[in-house]
């Protein structure tokens, strides 16, 4: 069986012959299932990226995790050698996958 689609990512998890309807889901389910949809996007999004460390950094942001490590977009491109327009588009790339704002990292204080 095949679980990716023709641009190499998976297709979302489901159990059709479980739950017939969302009526029947429980909440728990239902957050269960977007969880293992939005860690299935993350790690095909990773997996068949040109630039799997931009690819990772650009998920870590999307998202807002603490890995960010304060440093926003600007700063953690010139780590990884590339402009901070291409760690942005993948960034915004896999928020539009995951259907989030995304939330692109530290703003820094200025004096």
């Amino acid at each position: 069986m095949n679980y990716y689609n023709q641009d190499g990512m998976s297709e979302p998890h489901v159990e059709p012959e479980v739950y017939n309807d969302l009526e029947e889901k429980s909440e728990v389910q239902l957050v269960r299932e977007r969880c293992a949809d939005t860690i299935n996007k993350i790690l095909g999004f990773i997996a068949f990226s040109k630039s799997e460390k931009v690819a990772t950094w650009a998920c870590i942001h999307a998202t807002g995790a603490s890995h960010t490590e304060g440093k926003g977009c600007s700063d953690r491109a010139a780590e990884l050698n590339v402009t901070p327009q291409a760690l942005s588009k993948q960034t915004r790339e896999i928020a539009d996958i995951l259907g989030i704002e995304p939330v692109m990292g530290y703003d820094k204080k200025r004096n």
